[in-house]
């Protein structure tokens, strides 16, 4: 954007300066019709007053000559310079133009950026969730791993109590056995 105003503004000083060119040549093919003028008024003067001075009527009218070749050469220098004018004109709006598309780009690309922003801002609020969530589950594990060892210590001990009464039933059917075998004697 910025190197498109940069150019924009020198082709408009480039166009004020072939502006003022063109009209500095107006100006001097003016002055050489002017001269022209005077010049064919004088030769009349000449050609009336005596036949002696043909021969600078000759060089007159081939200075004439001259001066009218190089104002057709100034006409069309300056049609020339209102041709680039014009180019320069229609070059000017072209650029104009694909600022204005450029600008619209670039505002697409900042709401785009909003967009992807707010995306951004949705994710790092999720992730916070998650990480919460994550955390409360491994507290929550620890609750279990903790009641995992307090069950697994008390299911030691009522394995321990189940073996002695285990052992006590069989003391019991041993003296069952003892007063039976007494009872028959």
């Amino acid at each position: 954007g910025e190197a498109l105003r940069a150019e924009v503004a020198a082709l408009q000083s480039a166009g004020k300066k072939l502006e003022e060119t063109a009209e500095a040549l107006r100006a001097e093919a003016t002055t050489l019709q002017a001269s022209t003028s005077q010049l064919q008024s004088k030769n009349s003067d000449l050609q009336s007053s005596t036949s002696g001075l043909q021969s600078t009527n000759s060089e007159l009218q081939a200075t004439i000559q001259e001066l009218q070749d190089r104002n057709a050469a100034l006409q069309s220098a300056s049609s020339e310079l209102q041709s680039g004018e014009e180019t320069l004109l229609v070059t000017l709006g072209e650029l104009q133009s694909e600022n204005a598309e450029l600008q619209t780009a670039h505002e697409g690309q900042i709401l785009r950026v909003a967009e992807l922003q707010s995306k951004n801002s949705e994710l790092q609020s999720s992730t916070a969730e998650l990480d919460s969530a994550i955390r409360a589950l491994q507290s929550t594990n620890g609750e279990l791993q903790s009641t995992t060892g307090e069950l697994t210590s008390k299911n030691a001990d009522l394995q321990s109590s189940n073996a002695e009464l285990h052992a006590a039933n069989e003391d019991l059917n041993a003296a069952n056995e003892d007063l039976h075998a007494a009872n028959e004697d």
